[in-house]
């Protein structure tokens, strides 16, 4: 079995060389056999307090990926394409319901003999409520 030294299995050299330019830039810290150079902690401010709109802007940006622009977008299309649905669907309803009030007794009878039993259910309910209508 071999045992890869170095990252992800580069030739000594490589990873020697990669040690060596981020030891140079992140200021040498000391190198342990196996493990390149550790990265400086340094604390994460995420909150900027002062400073100027623009400033708290740029840094909020920072924080935001593009996975979350795309699932922000895709969410708002999805409510947008739900809301239309339901209005749509809603308005449709409205029209029915002010056609069969528009109507006489026997047409309205006849139209709602036609119609599915449950919708024509919620229609004669609809013109109970709102026009008084049986």
């Amino acid at each position: 079995m071999a045992r890869f030294q170095g990252s992800a299995g580069a030739s000594p050299a490589v990873s020697r060389a990669s040690r060596d330019i981020f030891g140079k830039l992140f200021g040498g810290a000391p190198k342990r056999a196996g493990v390149g150079a550790r990265a400086p902690r340094v604390p994460v401010e995420l909150c900027c307090e002062g400073g100027t709109l623009r400033e708290r802007f740029s840094t909020l940006m920072l924080l935001v990926t593009s996975t979350d622009i795309t699932v922000w977008v895709a969410s708002a299309l999805l409510a947008l394409g739900i809301g239309a649905g339901k209005y749509s669907k809603w308005k449709a309803h409205n029209r029915l319901v002010r056609e069969l009030a528009a109507m006489d007794r026997e047409r309205r009878e006849k139209v709602l003999s036609r119609m599915n039993p449950a919708q024509a259910m919620e229609a004669r309910q609809e013109l109970m409520r709102r026009f008084n209508i049986f």
